[in-house]
């Protein structure tokens, strides 16, 4: 059980993370390294004292009656079968058959092992009860915050794009976040811009990515002046949710850095660019080479602002 209680432990830190989502339980783990410590100790000791005590003169002098009894036929009547198949070596190694022998009861240990292995196991389990119920407790609370933010974020994005995904706290549980996503075309346009926003268990805006798709037959200012006004129309139904952010960035309206837009203008469409303005925020062109351009390729630019 020193052991195996490893097992259960791991167990229901496997229940708290992927049921409860709930934080490492440090209680938990100090009451398991507790009862592994203790059952250690228990079993350190069942096995030295016995060993200890038959190297004793009063058990060498229990023995000596057990042999005697033992040759002279002279032992207790229910303990016959064991007394036989006793040896005088028998006599001083096995405490069972010599009790046996003596006429001495041994209580059956089926009883205690149950206990034995039982109780740590219940008492493990009652530690981390409590932690669970406060857990489903929080997750509940913040499902209902972030529900509150994604539905409000949706209905902004619903005014001005043509379609809307959403994911939905109340139907599943994402400590990481929630998506909600905003297409400006519809899905048989050849262009496809859209804007799409993560939304922590706190109700904030933690990340928001812009995708801007590009014609490669166009002009490129063309093509500047395009994504500028896309990005300042998919901002302002992200702000029009009223919802805060991590940082303040998240929420500001992006404008292409001059140092992106000379590189793209400078560039061919067929070369990829990757623009970092600084730690958190990041400015793409995706595309694909010449040689592998087809009619499945695609070219955009991708903003993405993290917290």
């Amino acid at each position: 059980m020193a052991m195996l209680i490893g097992a259960v432990w791991i167990l229901l830190c496997m229940v708290n993370d992927l049921v409860f989502y709930g934080d490492f339980y440090h209680l938990g783990l100090y009451t398991y390294l507790a009862i592994a410590a203790v059952y250690t100790a228990a079993f350190i000791v069942c096995y030295l004292v016995p060993h200890a005590g038959m190297r004793k003169e009063s058990w060498k002098e229990i023995t000596r009656k057990a042999r005697e009894s033992l040759h002279s036929g002279d032992f207790a009547p229910q303990a016959s079968a064991a007394g036989i198949a006793a040896t005088a070596a028998d006599m001083g190694q096995n405490a069972r058959l010599t009790a046996e022998v003596c006429g001495v009861h041994v209580p059956r240990a089926k009883s205690y092992v149950t206990a034995v292995v039982l109780l740590p196991i219940l008492l493990l389990t009652a530690v981390y009860i409590p932690h669970f119920i406060a857990a489903r407790r929080t997750m509940e609370a913040e499902i209902a915050v972030a529900s509150e933010s994604v539905y409000a974020l949706q209905a902004a994005f619903q005014e001005g794009c043509d379609h809307v995904y959403a994911d939905d706290p109340r139907e599943e549980y994402d400590s990481g976040g929630y998506r909600v996503s905003g297409y400006l075309y519809g899905y048989d346009s050849p262009l496809t811009s859209y804007i799409y926003a993560l939304i922590d268990n706190g109700g904030l805006i933690s990340e928001v990515n812009y995708a801007i798709d590009l014609d490669i037959q166009g002009d490129k200012e063309e093509n500047i002046l395009k994504a500028a006004e896309e990005l300042a129309a998919l901002n302002q139904m992200l702000n029009s949710a009223g919802l805060s952010a991590r940082a303040e960035e998240l929420l500001e309206e992006y404008a292409l850095p001059e140092g992106f837009i000379a590189q793209f203008i400078a560039g061919s469409y067929y070369e990829s660019i990757t623009y970092v303005k600084n730690e958190n925020t990041w400015i793409y062109y995706m595309t694909d080479s010449e040689e592998e351009y087809d009619e499945y390729s695609s070219s955009y630019i991708y903003v993405s602002i993290d917290s």
